[in-house]
């Protein structure tokens, strides 16, 4: 409500003004002062909406309702959270609106850089986001610029790529002082998430069906013009999608374009046990840096062993020596892709696509038909072959 002797803005249903105390009988017109119905909606003098917006559902409401008829809460106080004088932090935004239009609704994930929100369309009823917002705190002043920069090119470039194991980005836009990215909602949770609320061993056949499609979006990756590379693959980086159970391939915070002829990054980044040493200022990371990170991915979801629990760059031990029941295949994966020298790992995600287990029941793992197997038995076997 608009108190009509000096503009100040008060809750819906007050009586007094919190500026003046002049008296608010009656209703009135926050764009042309004309007095309104208990039950307005539309102002009858100006014809302009006169509802108030609930600060955490967005419904419409009469403008003298005490409480919202969309979620039964009270107004309360309704301020910009994005205000700096509000001083709320990254992952604080819930029931912020944004643009007009995104509503935050709930957290869903933060990290050290970032939070991300549930949000709704107020323009389009019943559409979900995800709306990512960057953390403009989490790094020295003097980093900001590089970060923001991060930041804005990991959105643009998620834009122009179409993949079914990577998430879409729609919009990146800066909002009082801060920046978000508006992206496909993902309804799942991380292969991290997984393994922690998981008792047992994860099935093999399960790893094997998300290994495949890494290898496949990490292909895509690789095969663009010029050549994306990853650079922090890890169970936290990697989504299930619950009805699909495909995954998604998330945060593209620190992804890097290849360039030839250079000797290493400009940038060190990465996670300590998945990067590469090349990753750690000691070249130019390239595909064969990712193959190393999917090793060790690999190897902590078929034997929940985290890499950080060894040295950087100390080799994994086989799968079998702590798993006898999975496949001996993947030792031999495993160890090759997380070779120290480049050189010696897979030299393309393709190549250890092919390495990868038969899953169980495809047709290279079919037993010999009946009428096979009895012509083999019926045939004499040639003398000095077992």
């Amino acid at each position: 409500m608009i108190c009509p002797q000096c503009g100040a803005q008060n809750r819906p249903a007050a009586r007094f003004c919190r500026a003046c105390r002049a008296a608010l009988s009656a209703a009135t017109c926050p764009h042309c002062h004309a007095a309104l119905r208990p039950t307005a909606r539309f102002c009858a003098g100006c014809g302009r909406r006169v509802a108030w917006d609930c600060a955490r559902c967005g419904y419409g409401n009469r403008v003298l309702a005490r409480y919202c008829a969309g979620c039964g809460q009270p107004p309360g106080r309704v301020v910009d959270p994005l205000d700096a004088t509000v001083g709320l932090s990254t992952g604080e935004l819930v029931g912020c609106l944004l643009k007009g239009r995104y509503r935050l609704h709930r957290l869903v994930g933060q990290g050290g850089m970032a939070a991300v929100y549930q949000a709704s369309d107020l323009h389009a009823p019943g559409q979900v986001w995800a709306v990512k917002a960057m953390s403009n705190t989490a790094v020295p002043s003097e980093d900001l610029p590089v970060t923001i920069d991060a930041f804005r090119r990991e959105g643009e470039l998620l834009m122009r790529l179409s993949h079914p194991n990577l998430p879409r980005a729609y919009e990146v836009f800066e909002e009082a002082g801060r920046h978000f990215m508006t992206l496909e909602f993902i309804d799942g949770q991380t292969l991290a998430d997984i393994l922690q609320q998981t008792a047992d061993d994860l099935d093999e056949e399960r790893v094997l069906h998300w290994a495949r499609q890494v290898c496949d979006v990490l292909s895509y990756l690789h095969h663009q013009t010029p050549p994306i590379i990853y650079r922090d693959l890890k169970p936290q980086n990697i989504m299930e999608v619950t009805v699909s159970r495909d995954i998604k391939l998330i945060d593209f915070g620190t992804v890097r374009f290849y360039k030839g002829g250079q000797r290493k990054d400009t940038l060190a980044l990465g996670t300590e046990g998945y990067a590469p040493p090349e990753q750690h200022g000691r070249g130019q990371t390239d595909a064969r840096s990712d193959v190393y990170a999917l090793g060790k991915t690999l190897h902590e979801l078929l034997t929940r062993q985290s890499p950080a629990t060894r040295g950087p760059f100390e080799p994994p031990p086989p799968v079998t020596l702590s798993h006898p029941t999975r496949s001996a295949a993947w030792d031999g994966v495993i160890a090759t892709a997380t070779q120290l020298a480049p050189a010696d790992r897979y030299q393309s995600v393709a190549a250890m696509l092919k390495a990868l287990p038969t899953p169980s029941g495809s047709g290279n793992a079919r037993r010999p038909s009946k009428s096979k197997s009895k012509a083999r038995q019926a045939s004499p076997r040639p003398a000095g072959k077992p």
